[in-house]
């Protein structure tokens, strides 16, 4: 190196001046060291006296002053030292002397610190890192160190234990207070240096400054040449270690020029190109390739954060001072290299989008194209199924098939939701996603997988398909890539070509099935200009056009011409119903506007019509239903009440008939009071029947009693002004029906018949007979199947039905009444009864003349369940005890009389709970129970139950006027032998004690038997 006279006589005076600072910074050591040294040596003689002193103290009063102070010797030693501690707190600016003791794992102060205005120092633990030396003295050990006190400075202690009183003393004082006089003494000198430096470096600058400002000003010129150069620049010497380090190269590599500096310059490549870049060098010096100089090659570099990237690189050598200097160009790929893939991959999808039809044929190709494009190494294609709300892999693509194996069957199988992983939170976000190292993303279930393959960076974006997400494209690479947003929203692009591929496939396959949807259509579909010709229809038209005549060019019918024209003026039309062969249709007519035609759609209609006209007959048919579950719900409760009137009445009257004597004038008004209770009785029953609370279904019966029945009913409600005119032949034969139901048509038609005659006074004719059909023919009406028949005809001279109504008279919710006096469906429901016993209802009518309904019911062949002949039967007599039961007084009252009559003895009661509670006390001495079925708190059930539990064999009758939950039936299963109906006669009573009394004799015989 050359040196300018400046530069010598500069460099003379910094010598001079350092070596005078570097002998005065040794004469100061030396004298430090002394110095400390003194101080150790007082510090440790003061200490050792102390602790000697202290002890003397203690034996001193372990000997005089042991009774003296109240906590004994110790304490008095320590009291002392205590007192002598505060006229003499410490030495020097920081020096004090410190006495502890140790408690448990605890270091106890006994003298206040010097540094603290606390009276108690706090307690340190003997562990801790602080109060070194007084560790040391109470661990029975004497001497010096430096170490840290109880408030963490560095200080100079001597320790010395008091073993006496267990004490640890120590005396210290702080490091600085023994360096300071040296600074202090090393500053003057520093400055005194520093002085001789800049006034030498005056002199220096006044004489050499033109010389230093043409050199520095070269120099910054070099450096900002270097420093700001667009490309990257390096220089190394030989070995190849790094002497230059640019900004432009440390934005490339990511390294400061601090830390690259000195090291090798294969520091900056990757494995395993960086394990032969020596070998390289030696080459090169050995064998002298200058042709290789100055040359751009391309290379692959490695950043600071360990990613790779492509590198621009030209070397060129100059020597200097007789070193051989090489100066590395260099220039980042990166965004060249991204930029011209991120092309080529736009590009070869665009071009498989334009060549392929379906996703199914693109995907494995526009996976391998984005891989093959950008370098990276696997391609997924994931696809949302909308049935299960989840994401499936469909599609892999890979350089090989047998790599990443394990990754590509964990993926096969994983299902994403949305959120879930890479391509759940591109589902979830509708946005590409970039993660730099998979390996370390905490959301990537995969992740060991990945790791196993060496895959590392990951992006992934989704196939747009308008507003929802068909699926996601995912695609991975073994090195660790740094987001590219270019990149990411260049695939964003991508997915909305591959959802626009998707939606044109489908548009397409849409317009198809569009194509077919009028031949494919079961409806009649049109097109018809505005002069009504038709220039198109399908093969479903062919009989809707037939049907209205519009074939072959004929003559169009004017319902349709008016309909056409209709439509075309008021631009459509819907709803619009034609009858073609009995079918109905709903016609909508589109007129496409712009156009001379429109299109018209034929809707067969025919079933829905019919079955809303099913629904409406149904609906009505509940309503009614309902209505006589109502009336059949009140009848029963009317009953009920009724016959317990007319059993007390009955009774009574029959009890007065017995009383009286021969001849009685009276007998004969009492004979007419009993049977008017008969007849009321039957009238009671007859309700109930209508009410259908005697329903017993389907069996052989002859129609004589039920239709005198009915007529019986229905005269009561007919007006005076109707005579009721009854031909019932006796010999007419017995049929399969059901009695309730007969009843009820009976009923339907006599009321019909009155509504007819209401304005007027008129007669009603009712016959029954039986004949025989021979052949079918116009009269019986057609279509009855020969054979024998039981006629049954209704003629009113009412009003009379009209022709137009007479052909819907059988036609649900079908009425000419008023609102409110009818609902139609009297005669629907007359119709379904007769159809359903297999017989036909036909009607004859005049206006101004009359009504006449004919039904022909089949005759059964199957025998008549007749009664056995009346006999006369001796009102049976009896003795015992009978428990009665009613809650009626009347019903008690008069069935006591009959019993005592009959020669029992009768326990009566209104209340069934007290009559139960009689009966417990004493279970023995009644003979027989009889109660009625519906009484307050306890039912007749309930308590026949409770009876039976104590004597299961005692006679017992059930009474009842009505009930909807007991009959005959229920109360033999239940145990109880005889159930009486009321109103119940004086002889219908007895007999009924009687065969109480029989059944539980029978019992009680086959108990003991078996």
């Amino acid at each position: 190196m050359h040196w300018t006279a400046p530069q010598r006589v500069f460099f003379l005076i910094v010598i001079m001046t350092l070596a005078c600072l570097a002998s005065a910074s040794v004469a100061i050591t030396l004298l430090y060291h002394a110095a400390f040294e003194e101080e150790r040596i007082r510090l440790a003689e003061v200490t050792h006296a102390q602790a000697r002193l202290m002890e003397a103290v203690a034996r001193f009063d372990q000997r005089y002053s042991e009774q003296v102070h109240p906590k004994g010797s110790a304490a008095a030693t320590l009291s002392q030292i205590i007192d002598a501690h505060k006229y003499n707190k410490g030495f020097g600016q920081t020096g004090e002397m410190t006495l502890a003791r140790q408690v448990g794992d605890q270091i106890v102060w006994l003298l206040t610190h010097r540094h603290s205005d606390l009276d108690e120092p706090k307690p340190l633990p003997l562990s801790g890192k602080l109060a070194e030396p007084m560790r040391l003295a109470l661990s029975g050990k004497s001497g010096t160190i430096v170490a840290p006190d109880y408030r963490g400075e560095m200080v100079l202690a001597a320790y010395e234990p008091v073993a006496l009183l267990q004490l640890g003393l120590v005396s210290k004082i702080d490091l600085q207070e023994i360096r300071t006089p040296f600074l202090h003494a090393g500053i003057i000198t520093g400055i005194s240096g520093i002085s001789i430096i800049i006034l030498g470096g005056f002199l220096l600058f006044r004489i050499s400054h033109p010389i230093i400002k043409r050199l520095e000003e070269s120099e910054a010129y070099t450096r900002a040449i270097i420093t700001h150069a667009g490309e990257g620049i390096i220089t190394t010497d030989e070995t190849g270690t790094i002497d230059t380090f640019n900004t432009t190269a440390e934005h490339i590599f990511l390294y400061p020029s601090r830390q690259i500096i000195g090291k090798n310059l294969k520091a900056l490549l990757p494995k395993p190109n960086n394990e032969h870049h020596q070998d390289h060098i030696k080459t090169y010096l050995l064998m002298g390739e200058r042709s290789r100089l100055g040359t751009r090659r391309e290379v692959t570099a490695e950043r600071r954060d360990g990613t790779t990237f492509p590198l621009s690189l030209a070397v060129t050598e100059v020597t200097f001072s007789q070193r051989r200097i090489f100066i590395c160009l260099v220039h980042d790929l990166t965004e060249e290299k991204m930029a011209e893939r991120r092309l080529r991959a736009q590009y070869e999808v665009a071009r498989i989008l334009a060549d392929q039809i379906t996703i199914e044929q693109a995907a494995p190709k526009i996976l391998r194209a984005v891989c093959e494009s950008l370098g990276w190494q696997l391609g997924i294609l994931w696809q949302v199924d909308t049935q299960k709300n989840f994401l499936r892999g469909i599609e892999l693509w890979c350089h090989t098939p047998d790599q990443f194996t394990e990754f590509c069957a964990t993926t096969k199988e994983t299902r994403f939701l949305k959120g879930q992983g890479l391509p759940g939170k591109v589902w979830s976000t509708g946005k590409a996603v970039w993660i730099p190292d998979v390996v370390k993303d905490s959301n990537f279930p995969r992740a060991k997988f990945a790791d196993k393959e060496n895959l590392h960076a990951a992006f992934a974006f989704p196939i747009q398909l308008g507003t929802e997400i068909y699926g996601v494209m995912e695609f991975f690479s073994f090195h660790i890539h740094q987001p590219d947003d270019a990149l990411l929203q260049q695939m964003q692009s991508v997915g909305s070509q591959i959802g626009q591929l998707i939606d044109r496939t489908q548009s397409q396959e849409k317009i198809k099935i569009l194509a077919r949807f009028p031949e494919e259509n079961p409806n009649p579909v049109l097109r018809v200009l505005r002069d009504g010709s038709i220039t198109y229809h399908n093969k479903a038209a062919t009989d809707f056009l037939s049907a209205l005549n519009l074939e072959n060019g004929n003559q169009q019918p004017q319902p349709w011409q008016n309909l056409i024209q209709d439509a075309f003026n008021h631009g459509s039309a819907k709803g619009k119903e034609m009858i073609c062969h009995g079918r109905v249709f709903s016609l909508t007519l589109a007129v496409i506007d712009g156009t001379n035609y429109m299109n018209v759609y034929a809707l067969d209609i025919t079933d829905r019509r019919r079955a809303e006209e099913h629904l409406r007959n149904r609906d009505e048919q509940r309503r009614q239903m309902q209505k006589l579950e109502a009336i059949g719900t009140l009848a029963g409760g009317i009953a009920h009440d009724f016959n317990n009137i007319l059993t007390a009445l009955i009774g009574f009257t029959e009890l007065a008939i017995a009383k009286a004597g021969k001849p009685d004038p009276n007998d004969s008004y009492l004979q007419e009071v009993l049977q008017a209770g008969y007849r009321a009785k039957n009238l009671v029953q007859q309700i109930l029947t209508f009410s259908r609370q005697g329903d017993v279904g389907k069996k052989p019966i002859q129609l004589q009693d039920i239709v005198e029945e009915a007529l019986k009913l229905l005269r009561a409600s007919l007006p005076s002004t109707i005579a009721v005119h009854q031909d019932l032949e006796a010999t007419a034969g017995p049929v399969f029906a059901d009695p309730t139901q007969i009843h009820q048509v009976v009923m339907n038609l006599g009321t019909n018949a009155e509504y007819a005659m209401r304005e007027k006074s008129g007669s009603l004719h009712v016959t029954l007979n039986e004949v025989t059909v021979e052949q079918p023919g116009a009269s019986p009406p057609p279509g009855i199947v020969p054979g024998r028949y039981v006629r049954f005809t209704m003629t009113d001279s009412g009003h009379g039905i009209s022709p137009e109504v007479l052909s819907r008279i059988f036609d649900p919710f079908f009425t000419t009444k008023n609102v409110g006096e009818g609902t139609g469906m009297g005669l629907s429901v007359t119709h379904g009864i007769v159809t359903d016993h297999g017989g036909m209802i036909s009607v004859q009518s005049k206006p101004g003349v009359g009504t006449t309904f004919v039904i022909h019911f089949p005759r059964t062949v199957e025998i008549l369940e007749r009664p056995s002949p009346n006999t006369i039967i001796k009102m049976p007599k009896g003795e015992g005890t009978v428990l009665f039961i009613d809650d009626e007084a009347s019903i008690v009252e008069s069935g006591k009389i009959m019993l005592e009559t009959l020669g029992y003895h009768v326990q009566a009661y209104t209340n069934s709970r007290e009559a139960l509670a009689a009966f417990q006390e004493n279970p023995h001495t009644i003979d027989a129970v009889i109660t009625d079925q519906t009484m307050p708190e306890c039912t007749g059930t309930e308590l026949a139950k409770a009876i039976l539990q104590i004597r299961p064999t005692i006679p017992l009758i059930l009474c009842t006027g009505f009930s909807h939950i007991i009959n005959e039936e229920k109360a033999l299963s239940i145990g109880i032998p005889v159930f009486l109906n009321k109103p119940y006669r004086f002889n219908d009573l007895a007999q009924a004690v009687r065969h109480a009394f029989e059944r539980s004799h029978k019992r009680k015989t086959e108990t003991l038997s078996n």
